[in-house]
């Protein structure tokens, strides 16, 4: 890997369902920091909040308000940031007063935290609610109005664009950057999301055939360890690593060892990848033999 003297903060996905993944790549972290690329360190953890009308993505992992609590005191206890990530585009008045996502944004309510966002009436409650978070928008590049835009995965390809400083780079993009059928795609899925109870006729993605990690690369947005470089040259010292995911009607079902996989691709150096996928894919099975 390459020498770089800047430090280069990695957000790992899934702040809820990765748990026990992301606190054994964490822990690693401090145990072992020389297992890492040079200068790499874990700075956040992404994800949302299951069920929040707020995401796209349903999850079928549910987590109540104590729960989330504790995992939120490990993130912290370990200097881990989180990025609370909402991306629903069609957010009204009425939904922004969401019970379960507002509780939590009040909990962690402190510099340092961040959010990424879709919806400008989403954004503009935030701001006046919860101002001591960051805030990055998913938007397009037409849309440049904020300081801090978070590239959306449909855009790495123009991102010398933005800002180095105040963007998010996203690693392995799971959508093409292509795809004809993205938009069409967001805006069911956000439909589906506000109108939870009535599930509609599910819309079939037929251009994701794969789950594999190594699959991502065939997209033409996919950023290597390689073209990493380029990006760090050029002021990008802040990237997000994506969860691969199989979408079903009313849930998603993460392939947590495609997850595993990107943690050990970006994270690792080489010498140490085959030891460290070992013990990691051990961990993630001991969890699911405690039926956690």
């Amino acid at each position: 890997m390459f020498m770089n003297t800047k430090k280069i903060s990695i957000i790992i996905p899934n702040m809820i369902e990765c748990f026990f993944v992301n606190r054994f790549f964490i822990l690693l972290q401090k145990t072992n920091p020389n297992y890492f690329n040079e200068n790499y360190i874990i700075s956040a953890v992404t994800g949302t909040l299951n069920y929040s009308i707020w995401n796209l993505n349903r999850k079928n992992k549910y987590i109540n308000f104590p729960s989330f609590k504790i995992l939120y005191s490990f993130y912290k206890k370990n200097n881990i940031s989180i990025n609370f990530f909402f991306d629903n585009p069609n957010i009204d008045e009425k939904e922004i007063h969401d019970s379960f996502s507002n509780l939590a944004l009040s909990y962690a309510h402190e510099e340092g935290n961040s959010i990424s966002l879709y919806s400008d009436i989403l954004e503009n409650y935030i701001n006046k609610n919860y101002p001591l978070y960051k805030l990055f928008k998913i938007s397009s590049p037409e849309n440049e109005r904020n300081k801090n835009i978070e590239i959306d995965s449909k855009y790495n390809s123009t991102i010398k664009t933005y800002n180095g400083e105040n963007s998010i780079i996203i690693l392995n993009p799971i959508c093409p950057a292509d795809c004809k059928l993205y938009d069409i795609h967001r805006e069911y899925i956000s439909q589906e999301q506000k109108h939870f109870y009535k599930p509609s006729k599910f819309f079939v993605c037929p251009l994701k055939t794969s789950t594999c990690f190594y699959d991502l690369e065939k997209n033409p947005n996919f950023i290597s360890n390689e073209k990493i470089k380029k990006y760090i040259d050029n002021g990008f010292h802040t990237f997000r690593i994506d969860a691969n995911y199989i979408t079903k009607n009313t849930t998603v079902d993460y392939s947590m060892n495609d997850i595993i996989e990107s943690y050990i691709y970006y994270l690792i150096k080489p010498e140490f990848q085959n030891k460290i996928r070992y013990k990691a894919t051990e961990e993630y099975t001991k969890s699911l033999r405690r039926g956690v």
